[in-house]
């Protein structure tokens, strides 16, 4: 059965969260870690395919290796123990736990679950059946895919303009007019396939909740200002001016317009957690100033 593997060796990758979770596992120092990998595939002691991956031992280290995309997830030193779920927040602390001082980021793609639509969050029915269906997808994935990577789901995201503000500005009074797209961030390994299994396992689990406003998004946000807010959101203005100050003294202007937006992450549940004691993470793209 190893011959599978060994004949797709050229298709044979990973992701940059992969690099640094086998990069860390195994306390390596190399730059291609892939190449690294294939190489221990060569010369692996035992090849072994379990589900949906494959098993590389190699010395004294185990590859999983996913079988269907051929993308390197992991890897760890064998007999240690490796069920720590994979958490975003832990592995990528700069876009997960930043400080309040506000700093200048370049955002990486990423895959999120999006829906879109319109209205004040606050009073919104769609807003909350859209939160509803993101974390919904979002279990079904994680629980149909547990042989591929244990993980913790991440928290809801938000992409904020205002109908009819060209300048792309959140700080409209009237809530009603917010244009929004909540979304949750996928692991690397989610494709259109798993998607489609997911919103599948839903319905049947569900009967009659809707997901046709779901959809899968790969988004690459680029350059960004970047702060932690604390506190209740009608408060953000200030943290938001802050953060334009950080641009400018570093040579970039807010870039507002088109796919680029406001974002927000939610990494306290506002149900449970008192106003003054939320913590949202704001960003909002930037762009190099001219001259």
């Amino acid at each position: 059965m190893s011959g599978a593997l060994l004949e797709n060796l050229g298709r044979i990758h990973t992701t940059g969260l992969g690099t640094a979770r086998v990069r860390k596992n195994l306390g390596l120092d190399v730059q291609d870690i892939a190449e690294w990998c294939k190489r221990r595939v060569l010369t692996a002691d035992v090849i072994n395919r379990k589900g949906k991956n494959w098993y590389v031992r190699s010395d004294n280290c185990v590859i999983t290796i996913n079988a269907r995309s051929y993308t390197i997830i992991t890897a760890h030193i064998e007999g240690e123990k490796v069920n720590m779920p994979m958490d975003f927040k832990k592995e990528q602390k700069a876009l997960y736990q930043p400080k309040t001082t506000p700093v200048i980021i370049d955002v990486p793609e990423m895959t999120f679950i999006a829906v879109d639509g319109r209205g004040d969050p606050n009073a919104s029915a769609e807003y909350a059946a859209a939160v509803e269906m993101l974390y919904g997808l979002s279990y079904a994935v994680k629980m149909g895919n547990k042989t591929i990577l244990e993980y913790v789901v991440p928290p809801l995201e938000g992409f904020w303009s205002v109908a009819g503000d060209s300048a792309g500005s959140v700080a409209a009074t009237d809530k009603s007019r917010f244009v929004w797209t909540s979304a949750i961030r996928q692991p690397d390994f989610v494709t259109a396939e798993i998607f489609e299994a997911a919103k599948a396992s839903l319905a049947v689990k569900k009967p009659g909740f809707g997901t046709s406003k779901a959809r899968l998004l790969k988004y690459a946000e680029g350059l960004c200002v970047q702060a932690l807010h604390t506190g209740p959101f009608d408060n953000e203005p200030a943290t938001i001016i802050a953060m334009e100050r950080c641009a400018a003294e570093n040579g970039y202007v807010i870039d507002i317009g088109g796919t680029r937006r406001h974002h927000e992450i939610y990494l306290s549940d506002p149900r449970k957690t008192a106003p003054e004691k939320l913590k949202t993470v704001i960003r909002q793209p930037v762009r190099k100033a001219e001259g």
